[in-house]
């Protein structure tokens, strides 16, 4: 779920296709920057700080929260001459970066049945990731192919978009969510409001 979740929604709900501008794709943008990212495969310790020194000094919450950035390989199926897709064939393959920003907060407390001491005893009480708030995927995929010039973004949140770390992380404009694009176009009708 980790992992899955920021992938999951409804694109203009909780899913933005996020287009770089044209001067975050030259040297020093932020395109550029995870593009580098992505392709160091991780194991560029002074880029993974600056990304996540930039996700820390731009991301709202008031809680503790964990960071999780992966770098993964996708084999898309090929399509045969009737269009099913072929799973043991590949035309190409998605290299991608995930990253899965979770709120960790403390575990409940509780009883549990010690064996070696042959007592209920009190829970110890951890620190737990929750499900992610707030998700990156770069590049994007379109049509079956990488998107380096947009990425996307998941908030948990549609109303909570976090427009600093938008900016900071991605350097894209911020989307409208669902609820302002309804405010801003009159011809937009909630079904909830027809009789």
């Amino acid at each position: 779920d980790i992992f899955k979740r920021p992938l999951s929604g409804t694109f203009g709900k909780n899913l933005w296709n996020m287009e770089f501008p044209l001067e975050q794709e030259a040297a020093g943008g932020t395109q550029e920057f995870l593009l580098r990212l992505r392709n160091s495969g991780l194991e560029d310790e002074e880029l993974l700080t600056e990304f996540y020194d930039k996700v820390i000094t731009s991301y709202i919450y008031p809680e503790n929260y964990l960071i999780l950035l992966i770098d993964a390989t996708y084999d898309i199926p090929g399509r045969a001459s009737d269009n099913l897709e072929m799973f043991d064939a590949s035309d190409s393959v998605y290299h991608f970066l995930l990253c899965s920003i979770c709120p960790v907060d403390l575990s409940k407390g509780g009883l549990c049945y010690n064996p070696v001491t042959n007592a209920i005893e009190e829970r110890v009480r951890d620190w737990v990731g929750g499900v992610p708030g707030k998700g990156v995927l770069f590049p994007a995929m379109a049509d079956r192919e990488t998107d380096i010039h947009s990425a996307v973004y998941f908030s948990k949140k549609p109303e909570e978009l976090q427009e600093e770390m938008i900016e900071v992380v991605l350097g894209c404009p911020l989307p409208m969510s669902a609820a302002g694009q309804r405010e801003t176009d009159p011809g937009c009708v909630d079904a909830a409001m027809v009789y």
